[in-house]
């Protein structure tokens, strides 16, 4: 049998793959099979993503054909899913392939294996090793709009525009932090927003606070490639703050579009940042350093709302992470080859086209080569879940 093969042009219908979840116990008994339907959305977005990246425009390659097959795995083969490839069809038949890791269908698993909990052939809690197979299915679906409509959230699914704009001196003014990668898009931030969500989630040590980044996808002057730059960060305001979780209001996802339209620069919503306060705080000294929440982390929930609220492939989520010490970490998340991973960004010394704080604004001061960025001390916390027309975001 031929590999599996989904094809997509705009937003036209497709002869879907039908996929299973296997679930085994951790010692390789089955306990049971899925039927899933994962969504492919983001794996097209990286897909289009890369051929903005060769200089075609953002709206032209909508219409781009883009072909989803199974790599099957190399040990059981067909039709045990091993990867997903990618395929993206240019207008002069040449073609961008990417690979999709199987942790793809990581989150789904979890999600399949609720069912298996409720029959008790699965203890909540327990682990166990999934297995993804797929076939061939003659039902046929349409790619459907983003959930991230459900939120009033329009302005993710604006056209982009890309403006072109000199690339800076990275070396001279601007400071590398995170995991930086060829395979993503130069991101900038600048030093005064950096400033700004630091001293706002110093002044909220036990509760999720948080924001959203405004700026432009921009085309290198004088080249192919795009570049991300940031140039606001909006609080997110009617929020209700607590401890574990915040909850975005309707009135939050209104206001923020309200400041884009004031504004008037034809800012896109770039992402949001959220600060996780000091989870250890209430534990005891010799437990904190066995506490899976001494390290930054995006959460579950973190991720259900990134990818519901900023499906676009150069969306951004800022994670702010309070360790009670004098500097929290500040981590960077966004979409690679469909999936949302910790990734690289330059904070940038000045940028004349950013709107001046309130205020002075701080010194940020990094340490150089840290995984994680390190800056003045700050704590807080987001996440976010479909509930009622609110938007959670919760540990």
């Amino acid at each position: 049998m031929s590999p599996t093969e989904t094809t997509i042009a705009g937003a036209a219908s497709l002869n879907g793959t039908r996929f299973l979840i296997d679930i085994l116990q951790s010692d390789g008994v089955q306990l049971g099979s899925i039927p899933v339907a994962p969504d492919l959305d983001p794996a097209l977005e990286s897909a289009r993503f890369a051929a903005v990246r060769r200089g075609y425009s953002p709206n032209d390659v909508a219409g781009f054909p883009v072909r989803v097959v199974p790599i099957w795995d190399e040990t059981r083969q067909e039709p045990f899913v091993g990867a997903l490839q990618v395929e993206i069809t240019l207008p002069d038949m040449q073609s961008i392939v990417g690979t999709i890791p199987i942790g793809y269908f990581h989150g789904i698993a979890q999600d399949a294996s609720a069912q298996l909990v409720e029959r008790g052939v699965l203890a909540a809690g327990e682990v166990f090793v999934y297995r993804v197979r797929a076939f061939p299915s003659d039902i046929e679906r349409t790619a459907g709009p983003s959930n991230a409509e459900d939120t009033e959230f329009d302005e993710i699914i604006t056209p982009v525009r890309t403006q072109q704009r000199a690339v800076p001196d990275l070396d001279r003014d601007a400071l590398a932090l995170g995991p930086q990668s060829i395979r993503d898009a130069l991101v900038l931030l600048p030093q005064q927003a950096t400033s700004e969500i630091l001293e706002r989630s110093r002044l909220s040590p036990e509760r999720e606070i948080g924001g959203f980044l405004l700026g432009y996808v921009h085309r290198a002057a004088g080249g192919c490639d795009v570049f991300v730059r940031v140039t606001e960060q909006v609080p997110a305001r009617h929020a209700q703050s607590h401890p574990s979780k915040l909850v975005l209001t309707p009135d939050t996802w209104r206001d923020v579009q309200k400041v884009i339209a004031l504004r008037g620069k034809g800012e896109l919503l770039l992402g949001y940042w959220h600060l996780h306060p000091w989870f250890c705080r209430p534990c005891p000294t010799e437990s904190r350093e066995r506490c899976a929440f001494r390290l930054p982390f995006y959460s579950r929930e973190d991720r259900e709302l990134h990818a519901a609220c900023f499906p676009r492939a150069w969306s951004l989520g800022l994670l702010v992470s309070d360790h009670g010490t004098e500097s929290p970490s500040v981590t960077l998340y966004g979409w690679r080859d469909g999936v949302i991973v910790e990734r690289g960004f330059h904070v940038q010394a000045n940028d004349e086209d950013a709107n001046a704080s309130c205020g002075e604004p701080q010194r940020a001061v990094a340490v150089a080569g840290a995984r994680h960025a390190t800056l003045p001390r700050q704590p807080g916390q987001i996440r976010r879940r479909e509930n009622g027309g609110r938007t959670t975001h919760g540990s």
